[in-house]
């Protein structure tokens, strides 16, 4: 499992920190088929992530 859509994991690695904004570092890995597991060195980019109206990429209109 290397993509999600036409993203790569090195890209959503580099990609999902600046679209939620968060400062510290952060695992990111799969979580099954269609999700992913991030995991937050600090609280205050769980909370940041957590706190965002939209926590879903459509890709392709899927």
């Amino acid at each position: 499992m290397e993509e999600l859509g036409k993203f790569t994991m090195n890209e959503l690695r580099k990609f999902l920190p600046k679209l939620l904004g968060t400062q510290g570092r952060s695992l990111i890995g799969w979580l099954a088929r269609r999700h992913i597991l991030i995991r937050f060195d600090l609280n205050e980019d769980y909370v940041v992530a957590a706190s965002k109206v939209v926590n879903h990429l459509l890709v392709n209109g899927d």
